[in-house]
């Protein structure tokens, strides 16, 4: 699904854009180009979309997203091996996957809640805005050895009910603080873009929360990114930026 939302599927429109010399008919019905509106989910705004379908809960966003694994691997099938599968078969294999996905899932849960080693003060605590704000929780993972990050940006109102996600996909960074401080700045762009305005931002970086709020001095590494987040913070009525507490 992310390769999906980020346009990365393979398609032949994909390709073709990426600067392959190829014919970008559809390779089933060879009536349409073939890209994911096409061939996965007939969505004109698939990110915007999939948005919603996980606000609907996680079983309507699994199975969409099995849905589209089957028909990508349908196509695949065809494609290479020249074998066309029937609908009745693509279900079974969505049906079959998706409970496996839940059962798996269910045992998980059950032997991480029944251990008796099971240590609390290692889970994070999720505490509500005021009433009328919205809290942004933020978080970056950096890949050291390339030189590589990634982060999510989550929207919940004061009774927990996800507004918005925002996902950041490979992007360069030196370091993990810097890796957090883009996905913050990025997280102010949409909040902005949302048109959100009364907010809590809470980061699990203790260095960016201290820069932010100005108990420390802005590390040298993310002067640039700190100068953007200062002048975009600007633009929100209500700010508070928290460190992320744990229990």
């Amino acid at each position: 699904m992310d390769q999906c939302v980020h346009g990365d599927l393979p398609t032949k429109v994909a390709l073709k854009k990426r600067g392959l010399s190829l014919d970008d008919g559809c390779s089933c019905c060879n009536e349409e180009p073939e890209s994911v509106e096409h061939h996965i989910l007939p969505i004109s705004n698939f990110a915007e979309w999939w948005v919603s379908v996980c606000k609907k809960g996680e079983d309507a966003a699994c199975l969409v997203a099995f849905y589209a694994w089957a028909i990508w691997k349908a196509r695949n099938s065809f494609v290479f091996d020249k074998v066309m599968l029937c609908l009745n078969k693509v279900s079974k294999m969505v049906t079959a996957a998706f409970w496996e996905f839940k059962d798996a899932n269910s045992d998980i849960l059950d032997q991480h809640f029944s251990s008796s080693a099971r240590n609390v003060s290692n889970c994070c605590s999720w505490n509500p805005p005021p009433v009328g704000a919205l809290k942004c929780n933020i978080d970056a993972a950096f890949r050291k050895n390339r030189c590589l990050a990634g982060g999510g940006v989550v929207f919940r109102d004061h009774n927990g009910v996800l507004k918005e996600v925002v996902i950041l996909k490979h992007f360069k960074a030196c370091s993990a603080l810097m890796a957090e401080a883009f996905v913050l700045r990025a997280a102010i762009l949409w909040a902005m873009r949302f048109h959100f305005r009364n907010l809590l931002f809470e980061s699990d970086s203790a260095i960016l929360c201290a820069t932010v709020l100005g108990t420390q001095p802005c590390p040298v590494e993310i002067d640039t990114i700190m100068y953007d987040i200062q002048t975009a913070l600007k633009g929100l009525i209500l700010l508070m930026f928290v460190e992320k507490q744990m229990f």
